[in-house]
This record gives C-alpha cells, structure tokens and sequence, in this order.
C-alpha cells in the first residue's frame, strides 16, 4: 500500500484592490489617488502638473499620475507596465459625436535634461496597444476604482483613437528640443511649465 502525503490547501484570498472612496480625489474634469505627502520635486512637479491640466483641458476628463502609477504598481496594468516606457503621467480623454477618444497622452519632466524619445516610442506602443483592444483602460479603471468608474462624466467602455485628435503633450520644467523620429499617429505639444518657486527653494 502506497501511503501518500496528506495536504491541505488553503484557498488564497483574492486581494482587493479598489481605492475606496476616501483615496481618491475627484473633480469636475478628472480623478487622481490622493497624493502622500512627499518631498521628491518628481512627484511634486507631476501633481502641480495634473492640476494645470485641469484647468488648461476644461473639456477633457483627466486622469492624474497617482492613478495610473497605482495602475501600474497595485493592479499589474498591462497596459501602464512599471518598466515605465509606456506609462503616462496623465491621460486626457475627451468625446466626439458620441465616441469616447484618448485626446492626449502627458508626460511630465522636471529635470532639466530631460530624454524625450524613449516616452515617444512607448507611448506609439501604448497607442497601438489601445487599438488593439480599446476595453483594456476601461477594464484596469474597474478594477483599480470599482464602480466609481461607471460615475464619471465620461464613458471610457472603449477607448478610441482618432489620428487628428491624438496629441502626446511633454510637459517639463526647462525647454526642450523637439523629438526627431517618425512616430505616426502622434503629435508632439511641448510645454515648459516651470516648478513652483517655492518648489525651487526647497
């Protein structure tokens, strides 16, 4: 008689992952995590940032850096891989006789030389892979803020890209040169919005 090892196995406990309600700031035109206090002028400069988009896309819904990082960091994205090459800092979306478009992809640098091109050729990647599969961002929202996502003034079920609506915005701290390269699809916007000065002095 063959004796054989007795286990038990416990089932594992799916881990929850939706932000509760109380994590997450919500605006007119957009939603971010709620940011800890922090003192790496990154995180600093990409929140000062989201807040400028607000005001400067008035009609687009903006999603902040603190909710695509926890995308990418919590939820294991498949699209916002924490590699980084193709997670944003900001998304725009925004609607079109009754579709739902990614209008901009943002990337903010503060430093002040920044490189430019890696983001350029991810964000081309991350473009095509929405294409592919224009549910994925509305799926990975679910999961990260629950049914809040079915609140939103937007409706990101599917996602799609319009070629003359799609803009890739380089949000930095010092001017830049242009990217050289052929990146279709995408359009480049380059803003030099400056930290704040009490920012600098810190």
């Amino acid at each position: 008689m063959v004796e054989c090892e007795s286990r038990i196995i416990l089932p594992k406990k799916d881990k929850i992952l939706v932000l509760p309600r109380y994590e997450l700031r919500i605006e007119r035109n957009g939603i971010d995590r709620i940011s800890t206090p922090t003192k790496r002028t990154g995180l600093i400069y990409e929140d000062y940032c989201f807040n400028q988009l607000l005001e400067t896309y008035p009609q687009d819904f903006i999603f902040g850096p603190r909710l695509i990082d926890y995308l990418g960091d919590v939820c294991h994205s498949s699209l916002f891989k924490s590699t980084g090459r193709t997670r944003p800092d900001a998304l725009a979306l925004s609607t079109y006789m009754g579709t739902t478009f990614l209008s901009a992809i943002v990337e903010c640098k503060s430093g002040n030389d920044p490189e430019l091109r890696p983001k350029a050729k991810g964000f081309q990647d991350l473009v095509k892979a929405i294409e592919q599969n224009p549910g994925e961002i509305y799926k990975e929202l679910k999961m990260s803020i629950g049914d809040e996502v079915n609140r939103l003034p937007i409706y990101p079920r599917n996602i799609s890209i319009l070629e003359d609506k799609l803009k890739v915005v380089f949000m930095t701290n010092y001017d830049v040169d242009e990217i050289v390269g052929n990146y279709p699809v995408l359009e480049f916007e380059y803003v030099t919005f400056p930290l704040p000065t009490l920012l600098k002095a810190s």
